[in-house]
């Protein structure tokens, strides 16, 4: 973090604990000196660890002083001081406290009170508040002296807006007062302080909570506010709105390593860095006054750099790092230390610079560039990221071009601090490897009070060392030097006496004298506590023996003494642990710096798994050698076994040949069989080596470790820590880089892999990013530089596994830095790496290694497209999409990655303003998304899809509002993110303000806002925020709402003012509007705002601002020119309307010339642009497109297309046409290739016999204009049909309806089996001839259904080619009962109804057989010329699905059944068919797209009637401007003119309710738990519902699986437009029930499902329900509680409830807030019974305590009056 310990005030300035080198050989005396601290340092907290004495003093206004705030910092801010005053009338009393201060520490306070001076206080000038004679000041006389520090007059200043009072500073200076002298002095403090200012910072932690950080902060304040009026307390002001200037700065040290207190020698080289910053190179100065004067401040007005170069290990950082020490922070305000190996290095550290800020704004600049390129995918995406440099490829490439290009907004950032600070700073570049990334990294121009500081290997030939340049050459030590530094390092031990001072003079010389390797046989002699004359043998031993790393290689540039002092301390690790070494081996393939133990533990962890895998290779290849050499001898004896028995059975002459040929062929074979053994065994060994592997890929992504791992971990850290190796700051270890070179060049080829390999997979276990997971990315950018560093090392590995699992490491990194980092650049670069690792690999063209490779293409051509770079961005998603197309039949995630690159290349277009090409790669994307598994991901990526084309229909001229804003309720529907979901609110605010819906549009807009802060948190400062702002501000101009306007517009501009910060022109950094088209119009509604209300003047200022910028964009943009033109015309025109207003005739009139000028222009270039070059056609790449294109409509219609794939490259074919339709420019081609282009989208998704003549006339109409236009065009294959002009898409009102319901009452029928308790039914359609038709109520049969032989009744055709009509061949076994037959014989309902009767059947059964629509029945009809057969016919026809009779078939079949078991093909035995009447019976409509089917008769005339009657008096009309979450009531707009009610009812139903839950629940098959109450509306003429899908996006439920719409009245049309084939309408019966599947097969919302209902005509009114099926069952809180408290308001929610309920889900979201609903619906009744129970338990046991007491008085009563009695009686006793 920033350390800002820096200069305060006169004796109240920093801690006083000081770290300086001599403090540790000051000796105590008893000489003090006194200082007067009036300040901070009266506060004992900032004495640190010293204790200094003290004693309340006043000093008396004699003395001629006053405090003030007056003493300007050069830290920004403003500190006490005390100032002389001319005359003693004017001077105050001043107290404070006066402390005794030995003399030894004098000079400590001189070097940090810089610009003060000190001034004598006389004694008599003291009043002290101590009266004691025992206090220590008693014994102070005239000789002592008492200090008081005064501000010099440079620094004598008052407060400012760059220079505040802080609250903090005021806090620490009280808290001592009330320490010392309490309340009253305290109070004494304010009263005699002047100088106060209104620029007053409350600067402390979370300052509108002073209780958390701020001791005494009520009596603190109680005081300021007491008088206000001098402390100007009233307007002391919270951070975020002080002075933007203030937060902007930056103070402090950062990053500067840890000061190496064995630093010795370069003390002239001190001095001359100094000499040369302050002279700007030249030296020799006489001037030893460290202080710079107003003249040497002047000469820093420009920005001076001074090099230190030299070779590694010379001590370059060190020198810088000691000069940052001594000059901070007497010189410098603030001290940056930067790595500067690369422009990436450096970008990571201006980031974590920026994060390092005050809390106020650590992420000012950081959070607010996270979405700078990404804007566009911000429906995908959302984070808190950060940027990149562009300079790491020019680093790389050597060339500045790309900084114009795309500069990094972060290193602009801070580049525009450092220009605009007032504060001295200095910048280190440590390592710095590439000078022109000084150019880039370093702010230029004047004003800058800066200072370059470098440390480079990098030489120049004219560099000399005798001081002739600005620039130190640093040399090694001199002999001197060197022994002092070992003396100081090695420990005085180690070097006492005069044979170890020799064995040091030549140890140095061994070295040569160079720092690092001194250092590092210091720290071995410090280590293993050897004196140097034991470590010199031990050295030159290791020299002799070869230990060297010198054997391995040559180290370039570096002395070899390095190499022979790292030789011996490895030596000696190797011998204190072997882990330790072998570590040291693995952490040079990783990054320099962020070394930390886990990191180790996870290198341990990896080796240990590898060695033990490793083993068990070796084992199994010494099993298997064993194995082979039995084999072998196996082999030989059977050789020479057969040999001996072939030549000891025949020992003729004549067949010693025959012998010998034997033996060749025994021995061959022996051969033969081992070599084919060794490849098995070889085989084996390499498939388990393969498995071994995988194995420790997949272990070491666990993060368990054993206890010996931690401890070895510890061990290691600590030896190499010791060793000098591994340098340590706040828990993280760094290792010089020509250590990490040394150690790679030292490993052999071998250890190299092996090593390797280690760290690779190591950073796979450790590298835990997930893109959309967020809680990883903080993580993994830990990770980031050490993988990164890895994988570059694998470019040297020739195994192709490591090679792969590497290169998809880069493309993970690549990804994590666009997306996490913004770091564009890097991100380039990591794929890059990725792609060269693949394409250069073994095997290359594995399908893993190609699909990786179009991995990493996809990723770099967004990358290139957030950079602007649109070229390249098409080419690289072009490259990705070929290679995944080849993977697409047999891959379902190269198809997911086809349509995600396809998405890619729809932003592109949209990006480059090329909306149609843009459509159709989309709604490519889209359509193949939604044809895949796994709902969840394919939604969340058909809702950035549909975004994209939603924004499209935004961006059309004329805009398509309506359009875009069913494409973004889709969205928001499908949305699960809460980046996604406030984007398109966002969106959906910024359709409905055009379309006028404000109070709609505000609503919107406060839930983006909502869910941004709620993903963001406290980082205001974000670019989706400024959108919001924006948003609003357009709201609020549209109300006239002028000042609240301003101010969000304002906000907006703020926000972008820092995410655009890099687009500021270079050199003018501190200009205060970045050149971005985005501000320019943000400036452009400011104006708007200051017009409207009458400031013209500031209005003026502002339009003149936008013209700047817009004369910029026109220079050097090459996109958004035609908006840039338009944007500068209305800008002259609101320029002259601010001229008029101000009345400045002449003013107007030259802004209305200068826009008439600018306009003629413009129509000049225009038709420069549209002359064609002579010789060239304009039209040739689109007559090339159009004539694919026209070649896949025609194979689509004129071929069969089986599984799709000629629609699918006509689609594909679509999108490249339409994107060269886009660029070329107009004429008569370009008219005709559209009006073809429109008719192919019009009818490709229709059926073939529907399409094909309107798409060949198409393609005619094209082959004409393509000949008219010189282009050759001949057709194989004519359509010869003319072109007819098609109508546009007619409205609801006049599609071409297929119209439902077609089946009557009449024509239903029902089958039936089972006994009482188990009944089966089927649902049957009646034929339209036979005495049934007229005669439905005598439909009764009850026989055995039995299967025709043959089942579709066709057996022999006659000599004219006709069906026979004869009995069947099973007629006997039919006779007297039910036949079913098949209709696919070809046969007609009467035909079939004849041979039935033939065979003597009771009834006809017809099965229709259709595999496409298998819940499909129709009435059989009479077909002409069987009028007459038909009349014959009487007996009952009927046909039922091929379901049913799938049903029918199985009703017997038992599970696990063998076949021959199966009686009567598995019908039951009986089965009775009769009319359907008034039983419910289904129709169906469509079986898919969407699942849409029809129950009759569903309820009975009397329940549709009640259901009326219970809603008509509870109904109310829907409100545009109110959701009713809880009633699922949440998109009003859609159904306007309605009146509404949910009828809740639940478990509490009546028994009629609960008759119709369960009809219900038996005819649709789907549970009652899961259903919703009935939801009503009432609409009458005019009311109708809009085209919705049925899905809630504000709700707490789930969409509904399916819907059930009831008709109540006879009135109301329902359509779906988007049919299957053709579009829907359901005409109204009472009773009649619609069910459609809103979820398709694959759990997606089904898109046909759209629907509507007609306006109502005059007259009309209708009453429709609709019951909801979910598919987890309704909570108990919604089926009994609200039912419950409805039933008591009448059957009515009330309204509180519906209050609670959208309080919770406003406050804790849809989910969270509903589930709270629920609970709190079951536990607030519980709560209320139980305090009933309670109080009827108190009031009964009261009644009964009463009770009883009355109970006892009574009887105590009675008791006394027996007593009484039994006196009486016995006083008569004795009486008598």
């Amino acid at each position: 973090m920033i350390n800002t310990d820096d200069q305060c005030d006169g004796g109240g300035g920093n801690d006083i604990d000081d770290n300086d080198d001599n403090d540790d050989n000051m000796e105590c005396n008893e000489e003090y000196e006194y200082i007067f601290g009036f300040g901070s340092i009266m506060n004992r907290n900032t004495h640190g660890e010293n204790v200094f004495p003290g004693a309340a003093v006043i000093i008396c206004k004699e003395f001629g002083y006053e405090r003030k705030w007056n003493f300007r910092s050069s830290t920004g801010f403003t500190a006490l001081g005390v100032s002389k005053v001319s005359s003693t009338g004017t001077a105050k009393d001043v107290n404070g406290v006066l402390f005794r201060v030995a003399q030894s520490l004098m000079p400590v306070f001189d070097r940090r009170e810089v610009g003060y001076e000190k001034v004598r206080i006389p004694l008599d000038c003291v009043e002290f508040f101590d009266k004691s004679p025992s206090s220590w000041h008693k014994k102070l006389g005239p000789e002592d002296r008492l200090w008081v520090y005064v501000p010099l007059p440079t620094f004598n200043k008052p407060a400012d807006e760059n220079h505040p009072l802080l609250q903090s500073y005021v806090d620490t200076v009280l808290q001592g007062c009330l320490e010392w002298g309490g309340e009253s002095m305290a109070e004494s403090f304010i009263q005699t302080t002047g100088g106060w200012s209104t620029y007053f910072l409350n600067d402390t932690p979370s300052s509108r909570r002073p209780w958390l950080f701020r001791k005494d902060y009520s009596l603190i304040d109680r005081l300021l506010q007491k008088y206000a009026s001098k402390t100007y307390f009233g307007d002391r002001k919270h951070p975020e709105e002080f002075s933007s200037a203030f937060h902007r700065r930056m103070k402090g040290t950062w990053s500067i390593p840890r000061r190496n207190k064995n630093f010795v020698a370069r003390e002239k080289e001190l001095k001359d860095l100094w000499s040369r910053f302050v002279t700007g190179g030249s030296v020799g100065s006489n001037n030893n006054d460290n202080v710079l004067s107003p003249s040497k401040q002047n000469q820093q007005e420009m920005v001076v750099k001074v090099e230190v170069a030299g070779m590694g290990g010379v001590g370059k950082s060190q020198l810088c790092t000691e000069y940052c020490y001594r000059h901070f922070p007497r010189e410098y305000g603030l001290v940056v230390w930067l790595n500067a190996e690369s422009a990436e290095s450096l970008v990571a550290d201006y980031r974590q610079l920026l994060m390092d800020l005050s809390p106020e704004n650590a992420s000012e600049v950081i959070i607010a560039t996270n979405i700078l390129k990404s804007n566009d995918d911000t429906t995908t995406t959302s984070s808190s990221t950060l940027s990149a440099s562009s300079a790491a490829s020019m680093s790389r490439s050597g060339s500045s071009s790309s900084l114009e290009q795309d500069t990094d907004e972060i290193v602009r950032e801070v580049k525009t601090r450092l220009f605009r600070s007032q504060v001295p700073w200095l910048l280190v570049f440590d390592n710095l490897e590439d000078r022109k990334l000084l150019d880039i990294f370093v702010p230029r121009g004047s004003g800058t009070r800066g200072h370059i500081l470098v440390t480079t290997r990098l030489f120049e030939m004219e560099w000399d060392i005798d001081e002739s340049c600005g620039s130190l050459l640093l040399g090694c030590f001199s002999p001197c030097e060197s022994v002092e530094l070992l003396k100081r390092a090695a420990g005085a031990n180690n070097m006492e006496g005069e044979a170890n001072f020799r064995a040091a003079k030549k140890v140095c010389e061994r070295m040569g004298h160079l720092p690092l390797a001194l250092g590092m046989a210091a720290a071995y002699m410090l280590r293993c506590d050897v004196k140097c004359v034991e470590y010199l043998e031990r050295y030159n031993e290791s020299e002799k023996s070869g230990q060297s790393l010198l054997r391995h290689g040559k180290l370039q540039d570096y002395s070899l003494s390095v190499a022979s002092s790292l030789s011996l301390s490895l030596v000696a690790i190797e011998k204190e642990s072997k882990v330790a070494c072998n570590m040291l081996h693995l952490l040079c393939f990783l990054g320099p710096e962020q070394i930390t133990k886990p990191l180790l533990r996870h290198l341990l962890s990896t080796r240990n798994q590898l060695q033990l895998h490793t083993n068990e290779i070796l084992i199994n290849r010494e099993q298997n050698r064993e194995k082979k050499r039995i084999f072998l001898g196996l082999s030989v004896l059977l050789s020479c076994g057969i040999g001996l028995t072939t030549i000891t059975g025949n020992k003729s002459i004549n067949h010693q040949r025959t012998r010998f040929f034997a033996m060749a062929s025994l021995s061959t074979i022996s051969a033969l069989l081992v070599a084919s053994y060794n490849g098995l065994v070889f085989c084996n060994e390499s498939a388990t080596e393969t498995k071994k592997i995988q194995k420790i890929t997949r272990s070491t992504s666990s993060t368990t470790f054993s206890a010996d791992e931690y401890e070895e971990t510890d061990s290691v850290w600590n030896i190499l820590k010791s060793y000098s190796l591994l340098i340590v700051k706040d828990g993280r270890g760094s290792m010089h880089r020509l250590l990490s070179q040394a150690l790679r060049h030292s490993q052999t080829e071998l250890e190299y892999r092996s090593n390797l390999k280690i760290c690779l997979h190591a950073m796979q276990s450790m590298w835990t990013f997930k893109a959309d997971e967020t809680d990883t990315w903080k993580e993994s950018l830990q990770v980031l530089d050490h993988l990164k560093s890895v994988v570059s090392h694998t470019e040297s590995c020739d195994d192709c596994n490591d090679r792969l699992e590497a290169g998809r490491l880069s493309t993970e990194a690549g990804v994590y830095s666009a997306m996490a980092l913004n770091a564009f650049i890097d991100a380039q670069q990591s794929f890059e790496l990725s792609i060269s690792l693949f394409e250069n690999s073994k095997g290359s063209n594995n399908p893993a290694l190609q699909k990786a490779r179009a991995e990493a293409l996809h990723e770099l051509g967004r990358v290139f497209r957030y950079q602007g770079n649109y070229v390249e961005s098409e080419r690289s998603l072009t490259e990705a999409l070929n290679i995944y197309e080849k993977f697409t039949s047999r891959d379902l995630n190269a198809r997911k990655r086809v349509a995600d690159t396809l998405h890619e290349l729809g932003v592109l277009e949209v990006k480059k303003h090329n909306l149609d090409s843009a459509t159709n790669f989309l709604e490519l994307s889209l359509d193949m998304r939604q044809s895949m598994g796994n709902p969840e991901l394919s939604a969340a990526h058909s809702a950035a899809t549909l975004h994209q084309l939603a924004a499209i229909m935004v961006a059309r001229k004329p805009p398509h509002l309506e359009k875009a804003k069913y494409l973004l309720q889709q969205a928001l529907g499908l949305s699960r993110q809460i980046g996604q979901r406030a984007a398109t609110l966002k969106q959906l605010a910024r359709v409905t303000i055009r379309e006028g819906s404000l109070d709609r549009a505000e609503t919107y807009l406060e839930q983006a806002l909502d869910l941004y802060m709620e993903l963001y948190g406290e980082n205001k400062n974000h670019i989706n925020i400024a959108a919001v702002k924006f948003q609003q501000g357009a709201l609020a101009h549209q109300r006239e709402q002028w000042e609240q306007a301003y101010n969000h517009f304002f906000a907006c501009l703020c926000i972008r003012r820092n995410v655009y910060a890099y687009a500021r022109p270079i050199g003018k950094e501190d200009e205060e509007n970045p050149t971005h088209l985005e501000i320019s119009c943000v400036l452009h509604e400011l104006a708007c705002m200051a017009f409207a209300q009458g400031y013209f003047s500031q209005a003026v200022g502002t339009l003149k601002s936008e013209r700047i910028i817009l004369a910029r964009l026109e220079e050097t943009s090459d996109h958004h020119t035609e908006k840039i033109y338009q944007n500068r015309l209305t800008n002259l025109t609101w320029l002259r309307k601010c001229a008029k207003g101000m009345g400045e005739e002449e003013m107007a009139t030259e802004y209305s010339n200068e826009r008439s000028s600018l306009k003629q222009s413009i129509l000049t270039n225009i038709k420069k642009v549209g002359v064609k070059e002579e010789g060239m056609n304009p039209f040739l790449n689109l007559q090339q497109a159009s004539m694919s294109c026209r070649l896949a409509a025609r194979k689509l219609v004129l071929e069969q297309d089986t599984n799709g794939a000629k629609l699918e490259s006509l689609k594909l074919s679509l999108v490249y046409f339409s994107k060269e339709l886009d660029a070329s420019p107009d004429g008569p081609m370009k008219v005709g290739a559209t009006k073809f282009r429109d008719e192919i989208m019009k009818w490709k998704d229709r059926p073939n016999n529907e399409r094909k003549v309107p798409l060949l006339e198409a393609c005619d109409m094209l082959r004409d204009v393509l000949r008219a236009n010189g282009f050759e065009v001949n057709d194989s294959i004519s359509s010869g049909m003319t072109s007819q002009a098609k109508k546009s898409q007619p409205n609801l009102n006049t599609l071409d309806y297929s119209i439902f319901p077609r089946r009557t009452e009449e024509e239903a029928a029902v089958f039936e089996w089972g006994h009482s308790a188990i009944i089966s039914a089927l649902d049957a359609s009646v034929a339209r001839f036979g005495p049934q038709t007229n005669q439905a109520a005598l439909l009764e049969v009850e026989c055995m259904p039995i299967l025709a032989n043959p089942v579709n009744a066709v057996m022999k055709e006659s000599m004219d080619g006709e069906p026979l009509i004869q009995p069947l061949e099973n007629a006997e076994e039919v006779d007297g009962n039910i036949v079913v037959m098949t209709n696919n014989g070809g046969l007609s309902g009467v035909q079939m109804a004849k041979i039935a009767k033939l065979s003597g059947a009771a009834a006809l059964m017809v099965v229709n057989i259709d595999d496409k629509r298998q819940d499909d029945i129709y009435p059989l009809d009479v077909l002409e010329g069987e009028e007459e057969d038909a009349k014959n016919i009487d007996i009952p026809v009927v046909m039922i699905s091929l379901n049913s009779a799938n049903v029918l078939t199985s009703a017997t079949v038992e599970p696990q059944m063998e076949k021959e078991d199966v009686i009567n093909n598995g019908m039951p035995d009986r089965i009775r068919l009769y009319a359907g009447g008034d039983r419910p019976f289904f129709e169906d409509v469509e079986t898919q797209h969407p699942t849409l089917y029809l129950i009759h008769n569903l309820l009975t005339k009397d329940e549709a009637d009640a259901l009326v009657e219970s809603a008509k008096s509870k109904v109310e009309p829907l409100n545009e401007n109110t959701i009713d979450a809880l009633q699922m009531n949440t998109q009003p707009e859609n159904f306007p003119g309605v009146e509404r009610v949910m009828l809740w009812s639940g478990t509490l139903a009546s028994p009629a309710q609960k008759a119709i839950e369960e009809r219900i629940e038996q005819v649709t098959g789907f549970p009652s738990a899961h259903f919703s109450d009935f939801i009503v509306d009432k609409l009458e003429a005019g009311a109708h519902w809009k085209p919705h899908y049925d899905k809630d996006p504000f709700s707490y439920y789930s969409t509904p699986i399916a819907t059930i719409i009831v008709f109540l009245t006879a009135d109301g049309e329902v359509v779906y437009p988007r049919g299957n084939k053709t579009p829907i309408k359901i005409m109204p019966h009472k009773g009649l029930a619609i069910v459609h599947h809103n979820m398709n097969e694959k759990d997606q919302l089904d898109m046909s499902t759209l629907h509507a209902l007609l306006p109502l005509k005059e007259g009309e009114t209708a009453f429709i329900a609709r019951k909801f099926v979910f598919e987890d069952p309704i909570s108990n809180s919604r089926r009994t509680a609200l039912p419950t408290v409805a039933f008591l308001f009448g059957g009515k929610l009330p309204k509180f409830i519906v209050s609670f309920h959208d309080f919770l889900v406003e406050n804790f979201g849809n989910e969270d807030g509903g589930a709270y609903f629920d609970k709190a619906c079951i536990f607030i009744p519980a709560l209320i019974l139980l305090l009933l129970a309670q109080l009827v338990f108190t009031y009964v046991k009261n009644q009964l305590m009463e009770n009883s007491a009355n109970d006892n008085n009574k009887d105590e009563n009675d008791n006394k009056t027996e007593k009484k009695s039994s006196k009486q009686k016995g006083k008569k006793g004795k009486n008598d």
